[in-house]
């Protein structure tokens, strides 16, 4: 029988017990404030903090709001979102631009914890919105697996189903929604802007695969494909179905001016894939830039080309959904 002992809207990590099995520790995350470590008796009573390492930090930092969202699909799957609201959001001073964040995987999930890209995009305006579409862990095995041969389409439903949910209930201006994500979320990004072309103004797509036949060889995990999409490319239906779930199978639909990123070495989503898809646009006369980094493979890390990155990409949407002149 399991039974759940701590409660609340956060997520609990790192889980370990005493010697005696009488206490447990364990670290308490959400989306207002960096994660902090907690205590309590075995069946999760007479709980308290323990540490209090960024009380410094959040006294002197404002954090946006982040609400909770439950939605139907397309199809009535139940989905589940958050949405991080722009910072001191109201109603009257609306509609707010709204950025879609599309997490990687596609098998991770969004959970409690703070998000600093996230709570900087607030801070400068911007609402941004994570689902949890199918393919997403923690959901069941039905959930999990909800995307099986066709990656992008039903998970895409997902999305723009949480989409037009906050537009409906928030302030949010539906001419100024953009797309963002990386790795899968990069796919994603690709993805949506082929599928809904008229409903994004705007995208960012980091290490997003665009051709299934090209990433197929060229990437380190070819396996994968081969279960996703029911085989390899040599073989007929498996290869009528990674050209179908290819976004640049629908380049020439894109409207939305994208901006690509990328590391120079990266293995799992090779450089070519995001390139394919800048030269398809620009061929298309939509405006595209890609940053690539030298010496990156598929995670982007380093202090100065983590804020690089973002200075970037906040300097797109500044330009594309607030229209603010860039240099």
């Amino acid at each position: 029988v399991v039974e759940q002992v701590t409660k609340g809207e956060r997520r609990i990590g790192d889980l370990t017990f005493d010697d005696a099995m009488t206490r447990i520790a364990y670290t308490v995350a959400t989306f207002e404030a960096p994660a902090e470590i907690w205590t309590a008796s075995i069946d999760g009573s007479n709980e308290r903090q323990v540490t209090h390492v960024n009380d410094a930090f959040t006294a002197e930092v404002a954090f946006a709001r982040t609400d909770r969202l439950q939605f139907k699909s397309a199809d009535g799957t139940p989905i589940e979102g958050w949405i991080t609201l722009p910072f001191d959001y109201s109603p009257a001073k609306g509609p707010y631009p709204l950025i879609v964040s599309n997490h990687g995987g596609p098998h991770s999930a969004i959970q409690y914890g703070l998000n600093f890209k996230n709570q900087y995009f607030a801070a400068n305006g911007f609402a941004v919105l994570e689902v949890n579409f199918r393919s997403s862990t923690g959901y069941g095995e039905k959930h999990l697996w909800g995307t099986w041969g066709a990656w992008g389409t039903k998970d895409g439903q997902d999305v723009m189903a949480g989409v037009d949910y906050a537009l409906a209930r928030y302030a949010l201006d539906q001419k100024k929604v953009a797309s963002i994500g990386h790795s899968y979320g990069g796919f994603m990004t690709n993805w949506l802007i082929t599928q809904y072309p008229d409903r994004f103004a705007a995208a960012a797509s980091g290490a997003g695969i665009v051709n299934w036949l090209s990433d197929y060889a060229n990437s380190d995990i070819p396996r994968t494909k081969e279960t996703e999409f029911l085989g390899a490319p040599w073989d007929p239906k498996a290869r009528e179905v990674m050209i179908k779930q290819s976004p640049l199978t629908y380049a020439d639909r894109v409207k939305a001016p994208t901006l690509f990123i990328n590391g120079a070495i990266d293995e799992r989503v090779p450089y070519s894939e995001n390139q394919q898809f800048y030269v398809a646009l620009h061929k298309n006369g939509v405006p595209a830039k890609m940053i690539r980094y030298d010496g990156m493979p598929h995670s982007i890390s380093g202090n100065w080309n983590i804020v690089h990155r973002m200075l970037n990409e906040r300097k797109w949407f500044d330009q594309w959904l607030k229209g603010a002149v860039v240099p």
